[in-house]
């Protein structure tokens, strides 16, 4: 048996009088894994899975082959939901603990998969803090070699270049392969497979449906689930709490942490095919439909002219908003002296003026 490719490779010895015949017998051959040798090298060049079938013409009629070949590459949508931020450093040197933040991700892999999607910006975040509420949708197809995640929060300037606060890589190939997996289990099911059955002998349903099936992370903890058998989860419902990820600050935030915890951001993850997506639509950022989950407005500044000084508190900052109350108390303590003397000031001056030459 010899493996070319416009030159000999190598080749591996297999004698098949030493195969043992109860292989036969057995409707599933094991799959062995064949090294590839040269006589000329000793150093191995490679392996070859393979399994080898010995039957009669009559008996190869009856049996038909396994479709071995690879499942075409499928639609798939990826949901993406960007919950909040916390602990965000600033480095502001005016309005303190304060940044106008926005989260950018961007789903990549070495497929030649960059789609790269932003949220909007949470004007005037405090304390670290940023609310976003926001979906992204990433059309794509599987499968994808080594798919990442990267996931980069920024403060944006107005008067000059937007800065990076920091940045993280999430790989997602675990979170693919259970979805190519359950595709391709649904799409080519193994005809050997025995059908599950419950204790009363009625066959059970798969847990990922051709209607329903859904990949989540993070996904909903079980009872008397460990926690390693906890990373991927084949759901019909999500899982309404996000997972937060931490993300590596660049230099000028280097240090600047908050109260010395690291910067992270919330977010949720649903993985399913491009027909599911369709049959049950949601809506970019929070537009309609919403659902699935339910984006409530983000908890961000108040503009409310009722209430004045709650809204300049959510747009000076703390620090700020202390040194405005002290500049304008300043101003109305001049403002009314200004006008006292304004009003006051000529009968003073005139009584002072009377009585004055009434002196001579």
């Amino acid at each position: 048996m010899e493996k070319w490719q416009f030159d000999n490779i190598g080749n591996i010895g297999k004698d098949v009088k030493e195969k043992d015949e109860n292989l036969a017998k057995l409707k599933r051959k094991p799959v062995e894994e064949c090294t590839l040798r040269l006589p000329s090298n000793r150093m191995p060049q490679g392996k070859i899975s393979c399994w080898l079938d010995i039957m009669t013409e009559k008996d190869a009629a009856k049996e038909p082959m396994f479709d071995i070949s690879l499942v075409p590459p499928a639609p798939f949508e990826m949901r993406l939901v960007l919950w909040k931020a916390r602990n965000m450093p600033s480095a502001e040197t005016v309005a303190k603990d304060m940044n106008d933040l926005y989260l950018v991700a961007s789903l990549i892999s070495l497929n030649g998969l960059d789609i790269e999607k932003e949220t909007d910006v949470h004007w005037r975040a405090k304390n670290g803090g940023g609310s976003f509420n926001w979906r992204m949708k990433f059309n794509f197809t599987l499968p994808q070699k080594r798919p990442r995640l990267r996931l980069s929060a920024w403060d944006q300037d107005i008067f000059g270049p937007n800065d990076a606060i920091g940045e993280c890589q999430m790989p997602l190939t675990v979170l693919f392969k259970a979805a190519w997996k359950a595709y391709c289990a649904k799409v080519r099911p193994d005809p050997l497979t025995p059908v599950a059955k419950s204790k009363d002998g009625k066959p059970v349903k798969p847990v990922v449906s051709s209607s329903k099936g859904i990949i989540e992370y993070p996904p909903k903890p079980e009872k008397g689930a460990k926690k390693e058998d906890q990373d991927v989860k084949q759901a019909t419902e999500l899982n309404d709490e996000p997972a937060w990820v931490t993300l590596q600050l660049s230099d000028p935030y280097k240090g600047k942490t908050v109260d010395g915890k690291p910067a992270q951001v919330a977010f949720q993850i649903a993985l399913m095919e491009k027909s599911i997506a369709d049959a049950r639509p949601v809506g970019d950022e929070r537009k309609e439909p919403n659902r699935d989950p339910e984006l409530p407005p983000p908890d961000r500044v108040r503009w409310s002219l009722l209430h004045p000084f709650d809204m300049l508190l959510d747009i000076l900052g703390p620090d700020l908003f202390r040194k405005f109350k002290a500049a304008l108390c300043v101003l109305c303590c001049l403002s009314v002296t200004f006008t006292i003397l304004y009003f006051v000031g000529p009968l003073i001056l005139g009584n002072v003026l009377g009585a004055a030459a009434a002196k001579r």
